[in-house]
């Protein structure tokens, strides 16, 4: 059991970042010493610049991709085929350097992760439908 709320926000924040839908952008030297000067002058950073919670001394820009939703959908399914095929060719690396007894469990082990997957995909279809649906 949770001891407090998860923030959904964060996490899809996150996740974006994760995703590449999303990026942040360090700041040159020039723009940080520009930063640093408005921040001491008048106690906020400029429009669009953030600072690293664990670095102060690092500034950064979020950078939005401009996507239409299908782009970004379309993006998304590459990705998880990418992953797919990387799982798989992993898996099947692994059996060909097992021996026979071992191969089910490996197989097994592909079954779950198409299932893990597939499930995922679900998932993300519902949560795309309820923000479609808005």
């Amino acid at each position: 059991m949770k001891t407090e709320p998860i923030d959904i926000r964060k996490k899809l924040r996150e996740y974006r970042l994760d995703n590449d839908l999303v990026q942040e952008i360090q700041l040159p030297e020039r723009a940080v010493e520009k930063a640093k000067q408005a921040l001491s002058e008048h106690g906020t950073l400029p429009n669009n610049v953030l600072s690293d919670e664990n670095n102060p001394d690092v500034f950064y820009t979020v950078y939005t991709p401009s996507l239409t939703q299908e782009e970004i959908d379309e993006y998304l399914t590459y990705r998880q085929l990418n992953l797919l095929r990387s799982i798989r060719n992993c898996q099947l690396d692994l059996i060909k350097n097992n021996k026979r007894d071992s191969q089910i469990e490996l197989l097994k082990s592909i079954r779950n992760c198409l299932y893990f997957f597939v499930a995922l995909t679900v998932i993300g279809l519902i949560i795309l439908w309820l923000f479609l649906v808005r």
